[in-house]
């Protein structure tokens, strides 16, 4: 399998950093198999940074949740910032020295299908190598990734990890065993991914509603710059009377054509 694994590799990644490689369906489901069967970690370590080129099943669940750390902190780059969805070099948690670890309490038990770390990334200058635990009550831990002897340059992409089977867990630990560039440990997002789990609701006022709005091109008669920040606006039924149709997705002496049809074959 391994062998197997290898060429699927070679054919789908691309030879360096700066390329997409394959990114079709099918190629996406050779890495997922690679990662699902193969137990060397360089090649699911490069199928997991493919994986992460394409969409992420799942939500995340790790969004704004609370954040404690084993090392210093360097100003201006509180750990809060490796949960804030935010994916920018400037906006990312920096701690040191390594080896280190981040904790993010999900605050309930969730069943998790996969991570995603992602690490400052300078133009292939450097690699983080890592791994990652999970918890139920924040004292027994179990590890479920095994990035430690990962050589690949970060991205900003970084690198997915599907699990062969989902864990259900609170706690979600990233330790930074090493950076290759200097001894802190740069964490830009720290993602973890339930299939399971419910879109979180939007809370609070939409702050932009009936705001001063500004453009830059002509604008088309009726469709003013400023309806794109007003309020959307409810449809009202008087009692008594039904709410309109929705209008036929096909017209109606077509449709009544289609079904002869169909009572004729």
């Amino acid at each position: 399998m391994d062998a197997a694994s290898a060429a699927a590799v070679k054919i789908v990644c691309p030879p360096n950093v700066n390329d997409r490689g394959m990114t079709s369906a099918v190629a996406r489901q050779a890495m997922q198999k690679v990662i699902a069967l193969c137990d060397k970690q360089p090649l699911v370590l490069r199928a997991g940074s493919q994986l992460a080129l394409g969409r992420i099943e799942g939500v995340n669940v790790a969004f704004n949740k609370p954040v404690t750390i084993s090392c210093e902190t360097e100003e201006g780059h509180p750990k809060e910032l490796a949960t804030d969805g935010i994916v920018n070099v400037d906006s990312a948690w920096w701690g040191k020295p390594w080896p280190c670890s981040l904790t993010v309490d999900l605050q309930e038990a969730v069943s998790i299908d996969s991570f995603r770390p992602i690490f400052h990334w300078d133009n292939g200058r450097r690699f983080y190598a890592y791994s990652i635990e999970v918890s139920a009550d924040n004292a027994n831990w179990q590890k479920v990734v095994d990035a430690t002897e990962n050589t690949l340059t970060s991205t900003n992409r970084g690198i997915l990890h599907p699990l062969r089977q989902p864990v259900t867990a609170r706690y979600a630990r990233l330790n930074i065993v090493k950076n290759s560039a200097n001894y802190a440990a740069h964490v830009v997002e720290f993602e973890v991914y339930s299939k399971s789990a419910k879109p979180p609701l939007a809370t609070g006022p939409n702050l932009l509603l009936k705001q001063p709005v500004t453009f830059g091109s002509d604008q088309e008669q009726d469709h003013a710059p400023e309806r794109a920040v007003e309020p959307r606006p409810t449809r009202s039924v008087r009692p008594g009377r039904r709410a309109r149709e929705e209008p036929p997705l096909v017209e109606p002496r077509v449709a009544q054509h289609l079904r002869r049809r169909e009572g004729a074959v």
